[in-house]
């Protein structure tokens, strides 16, 4: 084995080559002081090729300087390590590892900073740690993985304001973990193969927006996402395709944004949010479930726009202004829940269409659903409080059930064909002109004879009127 020990040099280059004399592993320890400084290291199809060590790492410092210092690292052959640091500004750091294990860890502190790590697909085992603390750093990781039985792990941290961190993983078993503390951060991330996992944790303090992005392919992958932030605004997005489950939540201020976008094929989405405006686009394909939460902190909206296709969504908006735009086809179902606890609008659209099921709930003021469905299937509707609209259109052999209470409320009723059930109540409170309610409900077509349509509809309280045509 042959072992070399530096200290402040200004341009350094190893090359530790596989002949007799070098490939039985191979070791350097190098400390470089100051600006400018270049370290390449080559062990090229060396066995148990080492740079750095816990006790001896690699080390280029420049503390708060300049420092422009570069690392570049190429490790071949098995069981290949490095571990090292780099202090001041516009500092790079470079480490290729591709034999059968790879182990990089580098820290880099200042601002402006960049590095790669790329782990080569003959390993059965790579892992790569980076720590970075400053601003409007950098860093890029890529591994691969040659079979069904690797491990790679990428372990990234990242303190500071305007910092990027980009992984890229093939093979299973794969693990992420990044953490963002600070603002304008982005993290990326890509993951093929299966039973992955990803967990993503970016906080800001008084300042601007962070962002995630993830897109893993494959079976049994998972995604944990966690932003937070106090003032300003956060972005995630996610796409699976596969059997997945994706978790994400989003916490903001009464004045920030939060905003989702989840793409998913034959998986599982848990999307949470709290903040003064959250937005959730989710779309999903063939078997999926969605559960989604949103509170509104503020003055602003919750929106919520679903697209499925033979999925299930379950979804509860909370706060002063609720919208959801539901569009489903093909054995889907709806449970939606809206409390309006800040005196704006809450409002449902849902737009089904094959074997359905709808579940509408909605308490406050200013209530308004609008339910089209076309196939067979069912809806419920509850609205509690005062000023609701209901208005339920079928085209199908199906059920509808509507119970209004409070004041000022309108159900318009509509079914085509025969068959058909609708049960309606309106409960009003007191005895003056406020309880008045309106129901409207018409069965069949004006064209075609229509049969077996039945109509129950009860009215409490003062000045309603029901208008009945079969």
């Amino acid at each position: 084995m042959k072992k070399v020990l530096l200290a402040s040099a200004s341009t350094l280059v190893l090359g530790l080559a596989s002949s007799a004399a070098w490939a039985a592993g191979s070791s350097s320890y190098v400390n470089q002081d100051g600006t400018s400084q270049v370290a390449t290291i080559d062990q090229t199809g060396a066995t148990n090729g080492q740079v750095g060590t816990a006790a001896n790492p690699f080390t280029q410092e420049n503390g708060t300087g300049t420092g422009g210092n570069v690392i570049s690292i190429t490790q071949t052959g098995t069981d290949n390590s490095f571990g090292g640091s780099q202090s001041g500004t516009t500092n790079s750091g470079s480490v290729v590892q591709n034999g059968t294990s790879g182990l990089a860890n580098i820290q880099q502190t200042g601002t402006s900073n960049s590095g790669s790590i790329s782990q080569g697909a003959n390993a059965v085992a790579n892992i790569a740690t980076v720590s970075e603390i400053g601003n409007n750093n950098t860093f890029t990781i890529g591994q691969e993985g040659a079979g069904s039985g690797n491990v790679n792990q990428v372990t990234a941290l990242q303190l500071g304001d305007g910092n990027n961190v980009s992984s890229s993983q093939t093979g299973a078993q794969l693990l992420l973990l990044a953490t963002q503390t600070g603002n304008g951060n982005v993290i990326s991330n890509l993951q093929t193969g299966s039973v992955n996992k990803a967990i993503l944790t970016q906080a800001s303090s008084g300042g601007s927006s962070n962002s995630a992005a993830s897109n893993q392919s494959g079976t049994g992958n998972w995604l944990i996402a966690a932003q937070t932030s106090d003032t300003g605004n956060n972005v995630l997005g996610s796409t699976q395709n596969g059997a997945s489950t994706a978790t994400v939540n989003q916490t903001g201020t009464a004045h920030g944004q939060n905003w989702i976008s989840n793409l998913q094929t034959a998986s599982t989405a848990d999307l949470t949010q709290n903040g003064g405006n959250n937005t959730i686009s989710n779309t999903q394909v063939a078997g999926s479930d969605a559960t989604i939460v949103q509170t509104n902190t503020g003055l602003g909206l919750n929106s919520v726009v679903n697209n499925q296709s033979a999925s299930n969504a379950n979804v509860t908006q909370n706060g002063g202004n609720n919208a959801l735009n539901n569009l489903q086809a093909g054995g889907a179902s709806l449970t939606a829940s809206q409390t309006n606890t800040g005196g704006g609008l809450n409002q449902i659209s849902n737009n089904q269409s094959g074997a359905v099921t709808a579940n509408l709930t909605q308490n406050g003021f200013l209530l308004t659903i609008n339910n089209t469905q076309s196939g067979s299937g069912s809806v419920t509707v509850n609205q509690g409080g005062n000023n609701q609209t209901a208005s339920v259109w079928q085209n199908i052999a199906g059920s509808i059930n509507v119970t209004q209470t409070g004041q000022w409320n309108v159900a318009s009723l509509v079914q085509n064909g025969s068959g058909n059930v609708i049960t309606g109540t309106q409960d009003g409170s007191g005895t003056g002109v406020g309880s008045q309610n309106v129901a409207t409900v018409s069965q069949g077509t004006t064209t075609t004879q229509s049969n077996n349509n039945t109509a129950s509809y009860s009215q409490t309280g003062f000045g309603h009127s029901v208008s009945i045509s079969q």
